[in-house]
């Protein structure tokens, strides 16, 4: 009996988990989103908000980075160093393809963070 207890004790703390896990990285991601949505390539300055925009993830990533695979991470990471680097080149091209890019990483990262099977087990 102490065992079936014990067992749906952690069940319901992975649950919690889970859940409250989902709901921050989907806020977070969808506020990152708008705010590289936001961007624009005549801005001044642009290439120094991108860097800390990027700081920002970096600091929240330690905690988006137990629920999401590296591959994706990664992905969000070259997508904003391209960005970056579009910007300090001021090639307003590449900096608007790089732009989409982050955006569509920073979106599936949002989806990623919702509640699944997989996300339980």
């Amino acid at each position: 009996m102490k065992v079936k207890i014990t067992a749906a004790v952690i069940l319901i703390l992975v649950l919690i988990f889970v859940s409250v896990n989902a709901a921050v990285i989907g806020q977070k991601a969808k506020d990152y989103g708008e705010r590289v949505g936001a961007l624009s390539p005549t801005d001044e300055n642009i290439a120094e908000k991108i860097t800390a925009l990027y700081e920002e993830f970096k600091a929240d990533e330690r905690y988006i980075s137990l629920t999401v695979s590296h591959d994706d991470l990664t992905n969000i990471e070259a997508a904003f160093a391209e960005m970056i680097g579009a910007a300090r080149a001021e090639s307003h091209e590449q900096f608007i393809i790089t732009k989409s890019r982050l955006e569509d990483a920073l979106s599936h990262l949002g989806r990623l963070s919702g509640i699944n099977f997989d996300s339980i087990f």
